[in-house]
This record gives C-alpha cells, structure tokens and sequence, in this order.
C-alpha cells in the first residue's frame, strides 16, 4: 500500500498566479482504512491523490480528510468523484445570470465502491466544500465533523490598470439536491465538536468518530 508524506511542495493553483505550497498524507490507518489527507485541490496533486485511492481499493473503508483545506480548482474535485462512483450522476450545478450548466460525474473504468467518510471543519471551504457536500449529496460519502465555511463561488479572473489581480464571482454552485454552500456550509451527517482538551491530549475525536463509522455495521 502507498504510505507517504509530502509537505511543503510548490505547486500552480491559478494560472499566472504565484505558486502554492500543497500538502498530502497517504496511510493505512489500523483495521485497514485508507486515509488521505490533503491540501489544497491542486492538479498537481490529482495524479498522487487518485495512485493513492487506486493502491487502496482493498481497504474496506476510506477517510478524506479535508479539514483546514481551503478549495482550489473544481476540475480536481470532478477527477476525485470519478474515481469513487459507480453510476453517471449530475454531482452539482453552476447557475449564473447568462444560465446554467450541469456538471455529471463520469466513472472510472474500476471505482473504488467501499464506503467513505469525508472529514471537515470551519475552515473547509471552496472546492474542498463542493467535494464533501457532493459526495453526500448523492449519498456516495458521509461527512464528519464541524459546518465547514461557507465560501463557495465561482469566479472571474481580471488584471488592474494597477497591475493588481482581482477575482470576484459570478457564479453558484447548487450541489446535486439543490443545496447552495455559500453563506450555509456543508452540515455534517456526523457533527464532532473540537475540544481543547482533546488537542491538548493529542485525541482526534472526528477521526475516531469516522473510523467507528467505518467499522459499524451500518458503515
């Protein structure tokens, strides 16, 4: 099984934009769960995070752990879906003033079809929203953890006569069940409250709240 620990690697997030520093944890957790942890939603990192799912398809249960991510591009989010369903689904909607456009999850050739668990808190935002609030909008993932931030649109990109660079939105995104993200956040299935004196003891109470949920029966 993959195991490793990237910290610190530059990546392009936006076109023209300076480069960001990209984190990602792949491990196999005790009973056999695959946990995959990550920041931001980089295309540099599709290629690792999807050999890392693919190394795990005989882990009887995967953990996403996105708390502190804050989003990046939705393209990444699109390949990470594909490669956890099984069925053609519509996985959220862009509405704008001009329209809209439906986006469809595509299935890879050989998903990985145990179940999952997607880790959150009030720092999550953007495209690491639309991942956990799509998975669970179509009941492919259950999410755990605090209400994530809130803070999911689409932009534009456009250069100052200052030199400067603005981006300011002009879309929405609707998940699958109609839901908007933005000003409400995704609500966990499983809501785990951070205690200081669990982080003082070093505890993960929303990873252990995943992993008894991976381990039950209803799991």
């Amino acid at each position: 099984t993959l195991t490793f620990r990237q910290r610190g690697a530059s990546s392009e997030l936006i076109p023209g934009f300076p480069p960001v520093f990209t984190t990602l944890e792949v491990d196999v957790l005790e009973g056999g769960f695959g946990y995959i942890r990550f920041d931001p939603f980089a295309p540099a990192l599709a290629p690792p995070i999807l050999d890392a799912i693919e190394s795990m398809r005989d882990a009887p249960g995967l953990i996403f752990d996105v708390r502190g991510n804050h989003g990046g591009a939705s393209d990444v989010v699109k390949l990470l879906i594909d490669k956890l369903v099984d069925q053609p689904a519509a996985i959220w909607t862009w509405r704008a003033r001009s329209g809209s456009e439906t986006i469809y999850a595509e299935p890879s050739d050989d998903p990985y079809d145990r179940p999952v668990v997607v880790l959150v808190d009030v720092v999550t935002g953007s495209a690491a929203e639309s991942f956990a609030g799509s998975l669970q909008a179509i009941g492919r993932g259950i999410v755990a953890g605090e209400r994530t931030a809130g803070r999911l649109l689409g932009g534009d990109i456009v250069e100052l006569p200052i030199g400067a660079i603005m981006i300011y939105p002009v879309v929405e995104q609707l998940l699958a069940d109609g839901t908007i993200v933005e000003g409400r956040g995704v609500i966990p299935d499983l809501a785990v409250t951070v205690d200081r004196i669990d982080l003082l003891a070093g505890v993960d109470p929303a990873l252990q709240v995943a992993i008894e949920h991976l381990q039950s029966p209803s799991g």
